[in-house]
């Protein structure tokens, strides 16, 4: 697979499993939700023509210093912890 992968490919990797099969995430990842991504706001009557998958934990923030020292690490996500209570978050760890 290319750069780019659509809903057809992801249809086709996911043939010949039943509607019941789990899916997991490497790494521990949760999923949250499948979101429609427009280009700018004239697009949104139309249809989405990209989508983007959430999930649970929260994306990292790489410091330029990390940047340049794990040229290797492109996303590092982070597990938000509460106790059930309304969540405040006062930033986001950064690497």
């Amino acid at each position: 697979m290319g750069e780019r992968f659509t809903v057809a490919d992801l249809r086709r990797e996911l043939a010949g499993f039943p509607d019941n099969a789990e899916v997991q995430f490497d790494g521990g990842l949760t999923f949250s939700k499948v979101k429609p991504y427009w280009n700018s706001d004239d697009e949104k009557d139309e249809v989405a023509e990209s989508i983007v998958i959430l999930f649970s934990q929260a994306q990292a923030a790489l410091s330029e210093r990390f940047q340049k020292q794990h040229p290797e690490i492109l996303v590092a996500f982070t597990r938000i912890t509460g106790s059930g209570a309304a969540l405040e978050i006062k930033g986001i760890p950064t690497l």
